[in-house]
């Protein structure tokens, strides 16, 4: 008998396309409709869509006329979730961080986001950095804030209100750059500041991270993941130029002009020995 081949499709993870279909099953019932912004960072931060169902059924109520959600109500769902629906792929420090960050309506210090979030000060000293680059997190000088916008609804300097602004990660603020060339630019700064083989190392001493590719052992990750989100690095000047991103091999060396310099002849002079002017 004839061998029969039947073709199977096998999805391996969630696509955004299905978050974003849950999402706006979800708001409907709170009389919301969803922004490509919004999947963005529901798709980023939640580790499932049954999460983001989750998070609206929590943290939202219906609204009496029908409008596009904010960035202030996506704070709301990530701050109802629990830290185990956040953060695929990440230790339980920065998810408890990413939760804590969510249900503050200010910035907070480093010592006050640990106790809040519940973790030790060495450990959430670890991984912030992780989070900071990747653009989820904003570290000024009052603190640390989740990179969406507070519930606040009066200032006193007669600025608008974040609450009607919208403030979102760096990977939806900058739609010309993926989050993973964000993410792969804060890996090689991290990589370089604190996992040199023996503690953290200078510019100078490391090569192109390219080296650590050589560890692969499937061609797969390199051709379709790693090698893209590297060339795009290098293609930003702010991460090529970066010496904690790029390494010394990378960095555009600057030119230096030493001693006096020669007076440029005309043609003329140059041809008859005659000064001109």
């Amino acid at each position: 008998a004839p061998e029969i081949g039947v073709r199977v499709t096998v999805q391996t993870s969630t696509s955004r396309a299905q978050y974003r279909d849950l999402l706006e099953e979800a708001l409907e019932a709170k009389n919301l409709l969803t922004t490509p912004e919004a999947v963005s960072v529901l798709h980023g931060l939640c580790r499932s869509p049954l999460a983001i169902a989750n998070g609206v059924a929590r943290a939202l109520e219906p609204e009496a006329e029908t409008r596009h959600i904010r960035s202030v109500e996506l704070r709301r769902i990530i701050a109802a979730l629990s830290p185990e629906q956040v953060l695929r792929n990440a230790s339980s420090t920065p998810r408890k961080a990413l939760v804590a960050l969510a249900g503050a309506e200010e910035f907070l210090t480093q010592s006050a986001l640990a106790e809040r979030a519940g973790v030790s000060a060495r450990s959430l000293r670890d991984h912030l950095p992780d989070l900071v680059d990747a653009g989820i997190v904003a570290k000024v000088d009052a603190g640390y804030r989740l990179q969406l916008s507070f519930a606040e609804t009066d200032r006193d300097d007669g600025e608008l209100p974040e609450r009607y602004q919208d403030i979102y990660p760096r990977w939806v603020s900058d739609p010309t750059v993926s989050n993973d060339v964000h993410a792969a630019a804060g890996a090689l700064r991290t990589a370089r500041e604190h996992h040199g083989p023996d503690g953290p190392i200078s510019p100078e001493e490391a090569g192109f991270a390219g080296d650590v590719l050589l560890e692969l052992t499937e061609p797969w990750p390199l051709l379709d993941e790693v090698l893209p989100a590297l060339w795009a690095v290098t293609t930003r000047a702010c991460y090529r130029e970066d010496a904690a991103v790029a390494g010394g091999v990378l960095v555009e060396c600057e030119t230096e002009v030493m001693g006096r310099r020669p007076r440029q002849l005309s043609l003329q002079e140059a041809t008859t020995g005659e000064l001109v002017g």
